[in-house]
């Protein structure tokens, strides 16, 4: 994470999150007194999905339950957490590669890239959630996660070492990896990328653009007419 730490507050629901790119470049403009240019349209609706997620009304309902929360995030373990997604993001493009020379994403979701990363300590500790992108087969899917099993098994072994309070129950210190094919992520008028924008994705390796254009075309879909939609172009695979 930066060393400059930026976050965004959420109302109604008592937490700070970290903010996207485009937000979080505007934020450090702003403080070092330089002049920042308007919010694309494009960020103003990546900002409301994730301010106005699902996921953040049902676990901080109220916004004493949000600042209770907030106690026990620990930004120095999710920065290592963060560490340890792109190190294992790196070995899940080699791992796909000798699977497949099929173009691949790899997305990070969830507590580290919203910057809500409870403290290592804690009963029901953080997980790392990660979303790889291909259109892979059910041969090559098995494949790949034949492949992938005991670094995924060595990672979350490695966590639950640091977490030594966990609550036998609890199915924190996970390692989660999703396949998604691009075609799953376009259907139902891109509904599964919005949720992913909800979660607060962010690129671990994304050169062919899989992520960047999926991205792009659910925030387009999602930004109301009034928004002027058609100043945003289509984007085409």
């Amino acid at each position: 994470m930066s060393k400059e730490r930026l976050l965004i507050s959420v109302p109604k629901r008592g937490i700070q999150i970290f903010p996207p790119a485009e937000t979080a470049h505007k934020m450090s403009q702003a403080r070092r007194g330089e002049v920042v240019t308007p919010f694309s349209l494009e960020e103003k609706v990546r900002l409301r999905e994730l301010i106005h997620a699902k996921i953040l009304a049902h676990r901080y309902p109220t916004k004493e339950r949000g600042k209770a929360f907030m106690a026990v995030v620990d930004y120095e373990w999710g920065s290592h957490l963060l560490e340890l997604s792109r190190e294992f993001a790196a070995f899940l493009v080699l791992s796909w590669k000798v699977v497949s020379v099929k173009p691949v994403s790899v997305i990070l979701y969830g507590s580290i890239s919203r910057g809500l990363v409870k403290r290592p300590d804690h009963p029901d500790p953080s997980n790392i959630d990660i979303a790889v992108i291909a259109d892979f087969t059910d041969c090559e899917k098995e494949q790949f996660f034949d492949k992938i099993r005991p670094s995924r098994e060595a990672i979350r072994g490695y966590i639950l070492s640091k977490t030594p309070a966990i609550n036998p129950d609890s199915k924190g210190g996970n390692v989660g990896i999703h396949l998604n094919t691009i075609r799953s992520l376009e259907v139902s008028n891109y509904s599964s990328t919005i949720n992913y924008l909800q979660a607060a994705a962010v690129p671990l390796y994304d050169p062919d653009r899989i992520w960047e254009r999926l991205e792009g075309e659910a925030i387009r879909r999602a930004m109301p007419k009034r928004w002027k939609v058609c100043s945003i172009p289509q984007t085409d695979f």
